[in-house]
Formats: C-alpha cells, structure tokens, sequence
C-alpha cells in the first residue's frame, strides 16, 4: 500500500531504519494515521442541466492528474508517487478513480505525539461538457415559426406552443416524473428529463456512454450523441497548483480520514472561455482537506 511506503521512506529519513526486508517500524518514531483518496468537489460537476436560456450549460467531467504529493517530514521532502503520476476522474456517475501509484491512497499523517507530517498536493485539471447548440435569440431553430426567444420548446416543433403544465415550458417538450408527477422540462422531447438526460439537447432515449475519459474506461456522463468538449483550467494563469496540508489539519480525523477533499467552488465556479479551451479558477478560492466521507465541499 502507498501509505506503506510512504511512511517506510519517512521512517528511513529520520534514520530508525534503512527500508530493508524485515525492517520494522517503529510507533515513537512515526505512526501513520492512514491514506486517503484524493476527490475534486464543485457543484458544477453534476449531470448536464439545460434550462430554456441556452447558456445555462453546466460542466460534467473533471480530469485532473496528481503530478506530486510530497510529504515533508522533518524537513526531508518525499515525492509519495515515486515518479508516477497519478490520474484521476471525477463525473456525476463515478466517484474519484485513478491510476498510477497513489490509486490506492495517499499518506496523511502521524499520530500525536509523534513527529509532525506536512502533504504538498500538486496538480493539473481539465473539464469537459457536452457541446450546447447555437440557439441565436432572433433565430428559429425548429421551424416552427417562433423564434428561438420566445419559443418554449425551441428545439422542438410546437407551433401551438400550448404550456398546460405550468412550469414555463410548453408541453411538446415536457415529461412527467413517474415519482411525484410533477412536469419536467425535456428540451429533446427524448422521454429523458434535462436534469436525468447525459445528452440533453440531442434526442437519445438508449443514453448511450461509451467513450468514456482517457484510457481509463470511465463512462463521462455525456451521451455518445453529444460532441464533446475539452477545457485547460488555469489557476491564475498557472498549469497547475500546490495545495499544502500541515500537521494540525492532518491530524484532526485519526486514523479515519479516507478523502483528501480539494474543493474548487468554494462559492466561485469556474470561468470557461470555451472556444478557446480556457477555463479560469481563482487559486485563493480553493479549499483543500481532510474527510471522513465523499460529501464533497470542505467544511
């Protein structure tokens, strides 16, 4: 296990062992409180939402790689990935998964009354949507006589534009919740609510998802009908960020924290040009830390 080694090297820093067969830790010289599975947390990671103003478009996928997580012990810095980076994804249907040598968990600490370990996170992230259409306000996408503006169902022919429901929606482009029966908007006319539907402005009832993201299989939440689209977040104008944990934050959750939370919102969503693949994230709004749970946002 990565937390093994880690504290393996640490231990062999403070010279208690060489990190030989048969070497035995020893607890007055370093207690390991565990390992955790780094998590990206942000409301706009969530499944794709399309209201009737075409650009309420919210992301769905994160990709971020673990570059380096180096714990400082005493002064003496170790790079826990051992050189292999570490890639991870988060979408709405999938909890954080990785590959590379931290898969598995990252160390996170000492126990109390032993000595101190700080952590050093740093990472790259990108974000990918489902391409929205291009509904000009003074266009008709459908056809049917009114203008993209004013239609209820802009993507749908309803000449009528009969809206029973209430909702602000007309009916050609609503479904009923076979729950609690309320009318929901379904801009497609797929039978898949908006907020249920991976591919939202596209009809496909099969919701197929097979492409997943990268080599790692992963279905993204965006329906193979969608074009797909692929952003570089900038954290003040850098590739990527270090987020530090010192000791006091470490050793709050003892031998139970099982996230590393890095939670991009923090009341700032993220800033995407996306014609031109640039999204931009405030490096001060970031939180990073330490959880029991995968509730997401940092406390």
């Amino acid at each position: 296990m990565i937390g093994w080694r880690a504290v393996r090297v640490a231990c062999a820093a403070g010279g208690a062992c060489l990190g030989l067969a048969g070497c035995t830790i020893e607890d007055d010289v370093v207690r390991e409180i565990g390992t955790a599975v780094p998590q990206l947390a942000d409301s706009d990671l969530q499944t794709q939402q399309i209201t009737t103003d075409p650009t309420q478009h919210t992301i769905q996928v994160a990709e971020w790689t673990v570059e380096h997580a180096d714990l400082d012990l005493d002064g003496v810095v170790t790079d826990v990935t051992f050189g292999e980076p570490c890639s991870y994804t988060d979408t709405a249907l999938a909890a954080p998964r990785g590959t590379g040598a931290c898969a598995g968990g990252i160390v996170v600490g000492s126990g109390d009354d032993v000595r101190p370990i700080s952590l050093a996170l740093t990472f790259t992230l990108s974000v990918r949507r489902a391409q929205p259409l291009d509904l000009p306000a003074g266009g008709d996408f459908d056809g049917d006589g009114v203008l993209n503006a004013g239609d209820n169902c802009p993507l749908i022919d309803n000449k009528d534009q009969i809206a029973s429901g209430g909702a602000g929606f007309g009916d050609t482009c609503a479904v009923q919740d076979s729950f609690t029966g309320a009318t929901l908007l379904d801009n497609d006319a797929d039978g898949i609510s908006d907020s249920l539907d991976n591919c939202p402005q596209i009809p496909n009832p099969d919701q197929k998802d097979t492409q997943g993201v990268g080599a790692m299989g992963i279905p993204d939440g965006i329906g193979d009908a969608c074009v797909e689209q692929v952003a570089e977040v900038l954290f003040g104008g850098a590739t990527q960020i270090q987020l530090i944990l010192g000791p006091d934050d470490l050793l709050q959750p003892q031998f139970r924290t099982t996230f590393l939370t890095v939670d991009l919102n923090s009341g700032t969503g993220l800033d995407c040009d996306w014609n031109a693949g640039i999204c931009q994230l405030d490096a001060a709004a970031i939180a990073f830390c330490p959880q029991l749970s995968s509730i997401g946002a940092c406390f």
